[in-house]
């Protein structure tokens, strides 16, 4: 496919709107033209002629996604419609740093509402209080509970937890102890744990229970006291029977004014609803989190196989607990295992290569995911990622609610746990994890039934989270072999296999992938329903068993869009992915995977740069080309993929963020991309033989890919931008050199990224949005604070200002002191001024006394703007507006007032600096007229930082021009100009004297091109990008013209802006002569313009002709008074004030800004989506591939049958006609003869056509063109104008009409199709020699969804003059090389290579006479593996050119010179080699068509002139092989069918004649059966359908004819 319509940059794309049926006059669409003379048409007709580019469709199409206007953000649609925001980063960091136990235990004493059983639970912290005194007992628990909470916190916190305890504690205790943990906490959260096992249950008006002073008597505590003493954040767990009954006065909002604990809230109460799940989230972390274990009535279990704080145990000890309560919910697993045994499992919890770590690590995983599916994401990020104390209790209330539920017991929780938790299917992965652990176990004799010898003293109480093993000695008594044993105490590691859990969770996750790229709708990034085993890949990256595997499905699982990567982001693999970067061995994965979050949150650059994680990526430049690398790519495509992601990488840590540059700055990154690129030139420069060149060109596309190169220049101008020390440092290297040599590039991409880079390092200012990201901090040094930088706004202002910091003011400052002052180097010094009183000032208009007297004294100076007049008093605050950044350097010192302003240093001055400006300038006016349209922005792009670095030398070369211009008049204004003649004009812009010859020629070289750019450029968004630099210009001009205040009337589109007359006519004369906006061809008449423009015909006419300054409405943005509100409106306009006049007259223009590094960044994977859509045949894209790939196939195999069964009808040469009639002298048999002429008959019969289609163009004189698709039912109808209509050729029904938008007085003189077997564009062409590439043609079988744009712009042919009477531009497009011939009206064939958009080589003709046809002797038949003798004379080399005097041409296009960087042709060298093969001068006249035919494998070209002959020729023979008259009178256009043996032509006579090639006649026709049996018009263009009998006729009239055999051929 050549230039894939998804790969276009939006910002080059053609708003295309509904409008009227037929296209708009050419009066009316603002096209472009030399001799209409309105100077308006050449500075804001673009404006006009950009909305009248649009789309009507006759029927009604499918609804679109969304249309993208030019001015659109460079996304694609589906972006735009499902763009993903970043919420992975929490705003609010939190943690908890407090932790409050107030256990109410009374040890040996029941609470009175409640009679236990026997037995009955009794461990406390797994401890039985009975063993020991009832005062160490709850001392002991007390410590027990607070070394349970302490691991979790203690490994990974800064600081440890703050620990109060409260034991039996009185309300006094209470209240310090949570006064003095707030005070400790202040705004961070505090955890309280309060055990009510020996206290009655909480009260309905709720109310828990402590104690007096002297522990007789109970005495009841407001939860609501205790929240206010707690404050906020906290976390409440309530270990008591009932305790759901406090739930809603603990998630009450608090009332500060209620504290007397009367406040009874609903019992009923539910979380608030809030439609903000993020924002509901952040409030409920914000304040009070509550875990009981029962609701109201419910008592805590009291089984005797549990401990009695069964749900404290699950909370801090969960590993312990669940193997306990699976080893007896699972007795025939676990073979009659006693539950004791699992306190003798060997290992750490923190060593995951031993069986407790690695259950503790599968429990996280399992937790993890059951709250990753069943919490909103929001919630699930707060509670789990954000406070590590909060994520452990909540992951082990998992494993609470799952074991009380099955005692009986209904946990509650706020925020509240969805239902189903105890039910989740992951518990079944534990359960398995659990007894494969533990029968692996017993099967190795470490595990079974065994009795607890002791305790020693200093047992850790923390349980088997804490190596029990060194803490509990065990005497195990084995079943089996009947002897004692005892485990070791440093028994930590068990030889063997580890659990199968993370590898069988990563296939799921793999089957998960496999699926889901066939559930997703490729292009888009509709989000799919996250994977349940995506917390346990984030949990595998700790294995490095599972690592690699891990990475890499969740590198596939980035691929599925943002929301993919948001997801994971969420669940937090940002640290993991961080830390991996010091490992090579993962840089692979890693790599794609950075790339993929960068490209969704570029944030994280921030990230990347604080880490010091950017010298992994920079080496990475290099991975793969150094042999000696270790862990090379399985190929060169893969290293290549992984440099230019690596590249990427580097690109987005430096856009915009200053701390990045800096950084890359020092890793010498711009060094290693400038090497990167030189050894690309460097592997071109070798003289190397023919073979030698292609294989190493080859080598070279394949380690340097077009992508890479791209992403190198890419990332050196993201490197630049806005940084002034890094453009210096680029400069000092030579990175400008390696820029451009990459402007002579093959690939346009290459060249535009080039562009990009050469635009950053001219660009000194500081861009838009290039500051800190957001939630940095950096501090500006003081080199950055005192620089002046020349920024450039985004806010559409006629000139872009910024606001610059400026030294203080000293006495006689040279232009070091200033660079020692500022730190501004060299050429980027500007020039400094104050007032008197010394205080800097700034002005964007001067006031106009000011500019009276610089225009009395000092003519010739620039503008008052434009100069800083030192003794100027200072301004008023009103009158301190930012001046333009150009406008800080004089432009010449010695026309200057004020003699100190001569010392000052200007940026002409600085010739090192001007120099390499002036260099890179010579560079892009060899690629400003590139066939690509992206490459021409950016040109344009880099064009407008030029003029406003060097706004005063343009200043004088657009005075110039105009002057010039002005020398151009009609005959009329020549006449009163010779009447009265006016005083010679004064140069009021000079081009500044330090400036040479050589330097300013420069200068009038972009100017010129920018004029020709504006007035001519193929694109409509290019010609408006190059109005508005023009424009930038103008206005500048128009400034100090209107300070001055001695301007006459302006005419502005519809208004008329008057002021004061000048005392001498001098002023206004050189003013108006100096500010036309007219083109360098445009003439002004006298005669009135027309009342549709709005122009003032009466009395300014003759004002007009002499000062032509003209704008239209639409630059305006703003309706302006017309002339025909009368002269009273008008005075009244006048009477305001000079100021409002001037603000209304100054008009604002923006420069264009680059939108090409945003574009290729977000289209950075597309290609990849792309890819893997289409191989999905119930995806969009692959049902769209599968339809076409149907429809070809049918459609060929439909031609083949016609070309079978017409065969007996190919031409036939004289030897062959011999022989034949030889044969029938000896053939006795005459019937036989007879029956096979009859056949022979029968076929041509069926050949005979009748009319089925009429199709009627509106608002069209005649039919230029007609192109039929190949595979679809659709013909294409080139109107006299710019119109090119498509219509259903079954239906004749009109499908839709495209404003082609060539200029007026040209006219469609050739048409193809590119890629019509898969993407289908429309090329057209026109006799000015533009040509215009139309792509997302919807059509009628199809169904797709498109939408038309133009996808390239481009002069195949530069300089080409629209002449009726010349051939205009002929196109031949070459499917099998990629390549467009253009030729017509010139002396040179020029080959256009698509894939690189630009000129490959050039032929020349050697004749004075035109190229009328073009066409190449090969066709995809051969292609695809057609026999051809090896002397057959074709090849897909050869052109056949037909000319104007009747002559046929043969080239050979390896003969063409290639063209070289400057853009001529290179000599050949060696031996003169003809260009030309072989010249026949047969025809006597015009050639009409020229065609390569191959009937019965014999390949031949059939060509036919103006006076009617047809000839055939063999290329290999000296002469035609056949020639015949068709016609008498003349021959206007003719086509001969590809497969059937027939011809078509027209006459101007007004018949279309049908005969075989051997000039047997099939039938004339010369009436429209359809159209009242009225005689055609005289014929224009007749075509034939490639592969189907159908043919269609356009005449000197607005209809086309459509005729098919009259009865079925086969």
């Amino acid at each position: 496919n050549f230039f894939d319509d998804r790969k276009l940059p939006p910002y080059l794309n053609l708003a295309l709107e509904e409008r009227d049926d037929k296209c708009p006059p050419k009066s009316k669409n603002g096209a472009n033209s030399s001799n209409n003379g309105e100077a308006d048409a050449a500075a804001g007709s673009v404006l006009q002629r950009v909305s009248s580019f649009n789309l009507f469709p006759t029927a009604p199409l499918p609804p679109r996604p969304q249309v993208l206007k030019d001015q659109d953000s460079p996304k694609t649609i589906h972006e735009n419609m499902s763009d993903v925001i970043p919420t992975w980063r929490l705003k609010d960091r939190m943690k908890t740093v407090g932790v409050g136990l107030v256990m109410a235990l009374n040890v040996g004493t029941d609470p009175p509402d409640i009679t236990k059983p026997h037995p009955c639970a009794k461990l406390q912290c797994w401890m039985d209080p009975s063993s020991i005194s009832r005062a160490k007992a709850k001392e002991k628990i007390g410590e027990r509970l607070e070394a349970q909470y302490a691991k979790w916190q203690q490994q990974r916190a800064a600081k440890p937890l703050k620990y109060r305890r409260a034991l039996d504690p009185t309300v006094e205790d209470v209240r310090a102890l949570c006064l003095g943990l707030r005070r400790q906490a202040r705004n961070e959260r505090i955890l309280l744990h309060y055990n009510g096992h020996g206290v009655p249950r909480p009260t309905a008006n709720g109310e828990i229970w402590v104690f007096d002073r002297n522990h007789t008597q109970y005495i009841p505590l407001n939860v609501t006291d205790l929240r206010q003493w707690m404050g906020k954040p906290s976390i409440v767990v309530l270990d008591c029977s009932s305790a759901g009954i406090l739930m809603p006065f603990l998630t009450a909002p608090l009332e500060s004014n209620d504290s007397s604990g009367t406040h009874l809230p609903n019992q009923t109460m539910n979380p608030p609803v809030h439609d903000d799940m993020e924002a509901a989230a952040s409030q409920w972390v914000r304040d009070t989190i509550v875990l009981c274990p029962t609701s109201d009535k419910e008592w805590l279990p009291m089984h005797p196989d549990y401990p009695a704080d069964v749900f404290t145990s699950c909370l801090t000890t969960p590993i312990k607990m669940a193997l306990r309560w699976f080893v007896r919910r699972n007795p025939q697993s676990m073979h009659g295992l006693n539950p004791d045994a699992v306190d003798e499992i060997p290992g750490k919890a923190n060593d995951r290569k031993t069986p407790l770590g690695e259950l503790n690590w599968i429990f996280t995983a399992v937790t993890d995911s059951i709250a990753w599916n069943i919490l909103p994401k929001p919630l699930f990020q707060r509670l789990f990622r954000q406070d590590l104390l909060v994520a452990s209790m909540f992951r082990n209330f998992l494993l609470a609610d799952r074991i009380l539920r099955s005692l009986n017991c209904s946990p509650q929780s706020y925020p509240p746990l969805p239902p189903g938790v105890c039910d989740h299917p992951l518990w079944h992965s534990w359960d398995l994890a659990c007894e494969t652990c533990l029968c692996g176990l017993m099967r190795d004799n470490i595990l079974g039934n065994h009795v607890l010898l002791k305790v020693q003293p200093n047992a850790d109480p923390g349980g088997d989270e804490n190596a029990q093993s060194s803490a509990i000695q065990l005497s195990r008594k084995s079943v089996m072999m009947g002897t004692n044993t005892t485990v070791s105490p440093g028994l930590s590691v068990i030889n063997g296999p580890g659990s199968p859990f993370f590898s069988e969770q990563l296939t799921a996750f793999e089957i998960w992938l496999e699926f889901a790229s066939l559930r997703k709708a490729p292009g888009t990034d509709s989000p799919l329903e996250s994977p349940e085993q995506l917390p346990v890949v984030l949990q595998v990256l700790l294995s490095q068993a599972h690592r690699v595997r891990a990475l890499a499905l969740l590198r596939q699982f980035l691929d599925l869009g943002q929301w993919a990567v948001n997801l994971a982001l969420s669940l937090g693999i940002f640290p993991y992915v961080m830390k991996l970067l010091q490992s090579p061995e993962y840089k692979q994965n890693l790599v794609e995977i950075w790339a993929k979050i960068l490209k969704f949150d570029p944030s994280c650059q921030v990230d990347l740069v604080k880490d010091g994680a950017l010298p992994h990526f920079v080496n990475h430049l290099r991975w793969g080309l150094n042999k000696a690398t270790m862990h090379l790519p399985a190929n060169a495509d893969e290293a290549a993929e992984q440099r230019t992601m690596t590249a990427f990488i580097l690109s987005e840590t430096c856009c915009g963020y200053a701390q990045g540059q800096t950084e890359c700055m020092q890793l010498n990154l711009h060094g290693t991309c400038c090497s990167l690129l030189s050894s690309i030139e460097s592997s071109k420069d070798k003289n190397l033989d023919p073979s030698q060149e292609t294989s190493n060109n080859a080598l070279i596309e394949e380690s340097f890919p077009p992508k890479f190169r791209s992403w190198l220049c890419l990332c050196i101008g993201s490197l630049l931008n806005g940084n002034s020390n890094a453009q210096n440092e680029a400069i000092a290297s030579g990175t400008h050199l390696r820029l451009i040599a990459r402007l002579q590039d093959d690939s346009p991409d290459v060249r535009a990224s080039a562009c990009f880079a050469i635009a950053c390092l001219l660009d000194c200012t500081q861009t838009p949005g290039a500051t800190q990201p957001a939630g940095t901090s950096h501090t500006l040094s003081l080199e950055q604070q005192n620089s002046v930088t020349l920024n450039r706004s985004n806010n559409p202002t006629p000139i872009p200002q910024t606001t610059t910091r400026l030294i203080p003011q000293q006495p006689a400052l040279n232009s070091s002191q200033i660079s020692a002052a500022t730190g501004f180097p060299g050429r980027l010094q500007p020039a400094f001024h104050t007032g008197n009183s010394g205080v800097p000032w700034q002005s964007q208009q001067l006031p106009s006394r000011l500019m009276q007297n610089i225009v009395q004294h000092s003519p010739n100076a620039l503008s008052g703007a434009s100069l800083g007049i030192t003794n100027t008093p200072p301004l008023a605050s009103s009158q301190q507006n930012p001046v333009p950044s150009s406008s800080l350097i004089p432009c010449e010192a010695e026309h200057t007032a004020n003699p100190s302003i001569r010392n000052q240093y200007t940026i002409f001055e600085d010739q090192r600096h001007l120099g390499l400006d002036l260099s890179l300038i010579a560079a892009l006016l060899k690629v400003v007229e590139d066939a690509s349209s992206i490459v021409r922005y950016e040109v344009l792009v880099v064009f407008g930082i030029i003029i406003e670095k060097y706004l005063p030398a343009f200043l004088a070369a657009s005075e110039e021009m105009s002057r010039g211009d002005s020398e151009t008049m009609s005959g009329e204004s020549k006449e009163r100009a010779t009447l009265n003649p006016p005083e010679e004009p004064k140069v009021q812009f000079p081009f500044p004297e330090c400036l040479d010859n050589e330097s300013i020629d420069k200068f009038r070289q972009v100017w010129r091109k920018l004029r020709n750019c504006q007035h001519k450029d193929a694109h409509p968004i290019i010609s408006k990008a190059a109005n508005s630099i023009v424009s930038y210009v103008h206005e500048n001009i128009l400034r100090v013209k209107i300070s001055s205040e001695t301007i006459e009337p302006v005419v502005i589109g519809e208004s008329v802006i008057k002021a004061i007359p000048p005392r001498d006519g001098s002023a206004s004369t050189s003013a108006y002569n100096l500010l036309k906006l007219q083109s360098p061809q445009a003439t002004r008449t006298t005669t009135s313009p027309p009342k549709t423009e709005g122009r003032i015909s009466s009395t300014l006419s003759q004002q007009s002709d002499q000062f032509p300054l003209r704008r239209i409405s639409s630059e305006f943005g703003v309706s302006f008074p017309t002339a025909m509100t009368g002269a009273a409106n008008q005075d009244s306009s006048f009477s305001t004030s000079m100021e409002k006049r001037k603000e209304q007259c100054i008009m604002k223009y923006a420069l264009p800004k680059s939108e090409f590094f945003k574009w290729k960044r977000d289209s950075f994977f597309s290609e990849s989506d792309k890819d893997s859509g289409d191989q999905d045949p119930l995806s969009p894209h692959g049902a769209l591939k599968a339809y076409i790939r149907r429809r070809n196939n049918n459609a060929e195999a439909e031609s083949l049958k016609l070309a079978q069964y017409y065969a007996c009808l190919a031409p036939k040469t004289r030897k062959k006609k011999e022989e034949i009639q030889d044969s029938i002298l000896l053939d006795d048999d005459q019937s036989a003869i007879l029956v096979a002429e009859e056949k022979l008959a029968q076929k041509k019969k069926k050949l005979e056509l009748k009319q089925t289609g009429l199709l009627k163009i509106e608002g069209s004189d005649f039919i230029s063109l007609l192109q039929f698709h190949p595979y679809e039912d659709i013909v294409v109808v080139y109107d006299d104008q710019d119109g090119i209509s498509v219509w259903d050729s079954n239906r004749g029904s009109k499908e839709f009409t495209i404003c082609n938008g060539n200029p007026k007085q040209s006219r469609f003189t050739s048409s193809c199709w590119i890629g019509e077997q898969s993407n289908s564009l429309l090329v057209s062409g026109c006799d000015d020699g533009s040509v215009r590439i139309w792509g997302g043609l919807p059509f009628p079988r199809a169904g797709g969804d498109s939408s038309v744009s133009l996808v390239s712009a481009f002069y195949a042919i530069p300089n080409l003059s629209p002449d009726m009477n010349k051939s205009g531009l002929v196109l031949d497009w070459q499917q099998h090389s990629g390549q467009l011939i253009a030729a017509g009206n010139s002396d040179i064939i020029r080959i256009w290579d698509i894939n690189s958009e630009r000129c490959s080589h050039k032929l020349t003709t050697d004749s004075d006479a035109c190229i009328t046809t073009l066409t190449t002797p090969w066709c995809s038949d051969l292609q695809d593996g057609g026999i051809v003798m090896s002397n057959s004379g074709i090849g897909p080399n050869l052109l056949v050119a037909g000319l104007s005097d009747g002559s046929i041409k043969v080239f050979d296009k390896r003969m063409g010179s290639p063209v070289i960087e400057t853009g001529t042709m290179a000599p050949i060298s060696g031996r003169g080699r003809r260009q030309r093969l072989m010249q026949y001068k047969e025809h006597g006249s015009w050639v009409v068509s020229t065609v390569f035919t191959q009937y019965n494998g014999r390949p031949e070209i059939v060509s036919g002139s103006v006076l009617g002959d047809v000839r055939i020729f063999d290329l290999r023979a000296s002469s035609s092989v056949q020639t015949y008259t068709v016609q008498r009178s003349k021959m206007t256009a003719m086509c001969v069918h590809n497969k059937i043996p027939m011809i078509a032509t027209g006459s101007h006579a007004r018949f279309i004649k049908i005969m075989t090639l051997d000039g047997d006649s099939i039938q004339v026709i010369r009436h429209s059966q359809m159209n009242q049996g009225r005689r055609i018009g005289p014929v224009s263009c007749v075509t034939f359908h490639p592969h189907r009998p159908l043919l269609a006729v356009g005449g000197r009239d607005n209809f086309v004819h459509l005729f098919r055999p009259r009865d079925p051929i086969v």
